[in-house]
């Protein structure tokens, strides 16, 4: 699986991700791309993506035009995978998922920052993460996944894909943070 330098600055400056695989391998035109950066104390993550004029503005995940991000901060069977959802009206759904359970994450939540902003052609967003939510420190890595949700073209934008369930960031890809 891939590594992203994660670097320390005050804006997301990191080598882009290119989200370009659809959840079952297939290749995803145009791609997405996400960039990431840490202070120490934060993660920003920027991601922009496409947007054609058939979507879903709406706040629904699944239906609507959305993005994901999943991150688990170690491996073995007790450690939870943090899932962000936002959404092009700037909502978010944020959750845990333990032992494969949802569970809410209100902690989280209410720490995380997200904006979105919607064009004619494309959308962003921006988080703002602290790292003590997600359970890392400068120079630790974490298993992680980006997915887009496309509704216009149906796709499931994402990093590696999962072949199937989106949240599955052990199977994708790692962040590393700079110390």
């Amino acid at each position: 699986n891939p590594t992203l330098k994660v670097p320390r600055a005050a804006k997301p400056a990191s080598q882009p991700m290119v989200l370009a695989c659809d959840y079952d391998g297939g290749l995803v035109k145009p791609p997405a791309t996400a960039t990431f950066s840490h202070d120490g104390t934060v993660l920003r993550v920027a991601m922009t993506t496409p947007l054609p004029k058939k979507r879903n503005l709406g706040a629904q995940w699944g239906s609507c035009d959305a993005i994901e991000l999943s991150f688990k901060a170690a491996d073995g069977p007790n450690s939870d995978t943090l899932v962000l959802r936002g959404f092009t009206n700037g909502k978010t759904n944020i959750f845990k998922l333990a032992n494969d359970s949802q569970q809410d994450a209100p902690v989280l939540a209410k720490a995380v920052t997200y904006q979105a902003k919607v064009s004619a052609k494309e959308w962003s967003c921006v988080w703002t993460i602290p790292l003590k939510q997600i359970g890392v420190t400068p120079g630790d890595r974490m298993r992680a996944n980006v997915t887009v949700r496309r509704t216009g073209t149906g796709n499931w934008v994402m990093w590696r894909p999962t072949n199937g369930d989106s949240t599955r960031c052990e199977r994708v890809g790692t962040l590393e943070l700079a110390p």
